[in-house]
């Protein structure tokens, strides 16, 4: 059994013992339940299909394409390190608040310092690393839960931010920083471009690598792969620091983009990503976190908000309809073997005869 969405969200990674030694991950059998969360993928793209005929002359343009993607660019280097650690059997709630931290400290340093780009984002990367280490310890050595350790994380990393900023936004940031957030290439935005390479990288390293193997390996039983000769402790430390790195990475970008800055400025990132991660675990992979599915999923949520959003629908509703995703693809892994066909089976034989 995988690392998969179910196991996460009953709090445990317990499962078959994987077989490290000849390719881990890639032997290990596809949880038969998880099939059932392709209903969630099913709904997304069937959403779609809806803004599309809704509205032909603007859903289904290259601008609106370029716009989904722009809007996704930071989403998935969030998302995509935040799968890491979810494949370990590991939540991360930090993510938001490192991300808003970096980009503080991207606009604190460069507006109010003056300091080069290059170094701004050395520091802003170190914070995240120092950030996923301590995350690391806490959970994999000092045996504190998860959620519990990366939720008064959150906390801390809330406070610093406010003491940083000291309670108020930066805005009007230098050009040759918002010049880096906005340069686009061939049509795209640059961003669009390094989020996909960083999700490539990521991709091969979790498909490809012995790292990647005892990943997925933790995650579907620590126990069993401490047995079979894995340090299960250094895998879920990487694996934090991984999350830590991008999503400071994610932060800087995000205010290289926007051109200001605020103490809780990403924040509204924290449930997407989750969302995101856990419809991607349904796609391709049956109920496995992995790289790919998690950038389709940031893909299907982002293209379902410009969709009510072009529907003249309130902005609030977006929240909603990320928190409902959520739930869903959550709550459908959860629901027992054949329910669903014995509620509906006989309205779709109905259907069907008629």
């Amino acid at each position: 059994m995988n690392a998969d969405a179910t196991t996460i969200a009953d709090g445990n990674a317990g499962g078959d013992v994987p077989d490290v030694a000849t390719g881990g991950a890639a032997g290990l059998t596809t949880p038969p339940k998880a099939r059932r969360q392709y209903g969630v993928v099913i709904g997304l793209v069937a959403l779609l299909v809806a803004f599309s005929i809704a509205h032909p002359d603007t859903f289904l343009t290259w601008d609106n394409t370029v716009s989904i993607l722009s809007e996704s660019a930071i989403l998935a280097i969030l998302a995509v390190g935040l799968t890491v650690p979810l494949a370990a059997g590991d939540f991360d709630l930090s993510i938001a608040a490192v991300a808003s931290l970096a980009g503080m400290l991207t606009a604190v340093l460069v507006s109010d310092d003056g300091w080069a780009i290059g170094p701004m984002f050395i520091v802003c990367l170190a914070v995240g690393l120092a950030v996923g280490l301590i995350n690391g310890v806490l959970v994999a050595y000092v045996k504190i839960n998860a959620f519990v350790a990366t939720l008064a994380m959150m906390s801390v990393l809330e406070g610093v931010s406010i003491g940083i900023a000291g309670e108020t936004y930066r805005g009007a940031l230098p050009s040759n920083l918002t010049d880096i957030g906005r340069s686009e290439f061939l049509g795209l935005p640059v961003v669009v471009y390094f989020a996909l390479v960083l999700g490539l990288v990521l991709w091969y390293v979790m498909r490809a690598t012995q790292f990647g193997r005892y990943v997925y390996s933790t995650g579907s039983s620590e126990i069993a792969s401490r047995v079979a000769g894995v340090n299960t402790s250094s895998v879920r430390l990487r694996a934090f620091c991984i999350s830590g790195v991008l999503a400071a990475l994610a932060g800087a970008v995000l205010v290289a983009r926007s051109g200001s800055a605020y103490p809780e400025g990403a924040q509204g990132l924290l449930l997407p990503a989750y969302a995101a991660a856990f419809v991607g675990s349904s796609v391709l992979s049956d109920g496995r976190f992995h790289i790919g599915g998690t950038l389709v999923g940031v893909i299907l949520l982002q293209a379902g908000q410009d969709g009510l959003i072009m529907s003249n629908f309130p902005q609030w509703l977006t929240d909603v309809f990320n928190g409902a995703v959520l739930a869903l693809a959550v709550g459908l892994s959860r629901v027992p073997p054949g329910t669903l066909l014995r509620l509906f089976g006989p309205t779709l034989k109905r259907i069907r005869s008629s």
